[in-house]
């Protein structure tokens, strides 16, 4: 099966209506040209294989898919059932950071991002409604716009909280949230990659002013309840 990195190439040459060279492809997903003729070589191979389609190389001009829509459809399905295996919970965490990290959302994005077909992504988000609705989360389908999200920005921390509660369940995260560098990342993940500091040396400052420590869940539910006053503009998206 073919890894994501190689499932995103094989997306670039199907979006692609005429010859795109190798390093065209490197620069659209950030890897080395050497990485992306080893991946041609077994994308090819794959497709061969599975009687799907070719990649025909033209010397001064470059790489060039060649499949219907038929058998496009047929490598949807053999994904969809490969990615049956994800669980659930993995599933519904990355869809809502996707539409909350994102004003509006495009069917042909998720079925990108999440490697799925247009039923895939429509099932997914029929299983993620009922968790977004009890949060007071309303998910609309704007016709000519794709999918918007309709909540309050407290509504959203919170269902961002459980989200990043239930990622990190199955993890032994130590005992300090705030003083990590590696729990930094994964909580600024969830809000789109802002710079954490500032809610970080709010939070020391107030220990050492009170003398006390946060135990570690109240931490780490005061990040995400931090007033968004404190982010810039830029920061907030």
């Amino acid at each position: 099966m073919l890894s994501k990195r190689q499932r995103t190439v094989l997306q670039v040459l199907k979006e692609q209506k005429d010859y795109i060279t190798i390093d065209q492809i490197a620069k659209k997903v950030s890897f080395s040209p050497k990485t992306i003729r080893n991946d041609l070589s077994q994308i090819g191979q794959f497709l061969s294989e599975h009687q799907l389609g070719k990649i025909q190389a033209k010397p001064r001009k470059g790489i060039r898919l060649f499949i219907t829509e038929e058998k496009w459809d047929k490598l949807q399905s053999i994904w969809q059932h490969h990615d049956a295996a994800v669980p659930a919970e993995e599933r519904k965490c990355k869809i809502c950071r996707i539409l909350f990290q994102n004003k509006t959302v495009h069917m042909a994005d998720l079925e990108k991002q999440l490697y799925l077909g247009r039923s895939g992504v429509e099932k997914a988000l029929n299983d993620v409604q009922p968790w977004l609705e009890s949060r007071n989360i309303k998910l609309h389908k704007v016709r000519g716009k794709g999918l918007q999200i309709e909540c309050s920005e407290f509504s959203k921390r919170l269902a961002y909280l459980d989200l990043y509660t239930q990622s990190q369940a199955n993890k032994n995260l130590g005992k300090g949230i705030m003083t990590g560098s590696n729990s930094l990342d994964e909580i600024a993940l969830y809000f789109n990659g802002f710079n954490a500091d500032g809610v970080v040396c709010s939070l020391n400052e107030t220990e050492k002013k009170y003398g006390f420590h946060f135990e570690y869940h109240a931490g780490q539910q005061l990040f995400f309840y931090f007033p968004l006053s404190l982010l810039s503009a830029e920061q907030v998206s």
